[in-house]
């Protein structure tokens, strides 16, 4: 796909986003599966979003972002991963923030991370401990070796931010093997 029509398929594909009564959208869904492979280019395409006034926009491009880091080695995982987080950091809406957080769990996910989340249970910084939360909540089990994943999370069941603690019980309430 050329420049022009990665661009002009984020557009359209930012322009449509709607989460908000289904989480299947089908035309964003087909549009990042599309758009995932072109890497860097995709990426660049919604930067301008990222940065964006509206929120459906940001998390439209946070969600475009963490597809691509998803689908592609580094050094667009982690270019994707480190925009995400940069984002994550500063970004004051509950919706663009479970966007951005979701982003964050793809990435992880697709690396098999244990440490980083792991580390970061303790973050000054409530948006990353609810990415780290969403993390270990979905994917965390009762098996023995994940003995430090159901630590953290109980760990984060009692943390300030209501959005880590829904998390955090999640993950604790749905352990299975």
């Amino acid at each position: 796909m050329d420049r022009q029509a990665i661009s002009d398929l984020t557009a359209e594909a930012v322009a449509r986003y709607d989460r908000s009564g289904d989480a299947v959208d089908r035309f964003f869904d087909e549009a990042w599966s599309r758009l995932a492979p072109e890497g860097d280019e995709a990426i660049l395409a919604a930067m301008p979003y990222a940065e964006g006034a509206s929120p459906v926009e940001r998390a439209a491009a946070a969600e475009i972002i963490g597809r691509v880091g998803e689908a592609n080695d580094d050094p667009v995982k982690q270019k994707a991963l480190d925009l995400l987080f940069r984002f994550l950091l500063i970004e004051n809406d509950v919706d663009v923030r479970d966007a951005l957080a979701a982003g964050v769990c793809l990435i992880w996910g697709s690396r098999g991370e244990e440490e980083a989340p792991l580390a970061l249970i303790r973050h000054a910084n409530a948006n990353v401990r609810y990415a780290v939360a969403k993390y270990l909540g979905l994917g965390t089990t009762d098996a023995p070796e994940e003995a430090p994943r159901r630590a953290a999370l109980e760990v984060l069941k009692d943390d300030p931010d209501e959005g880590v603690r829904k998390w955090a019980v999640f993950g604790l309430e749905t352990l299975t093997l």
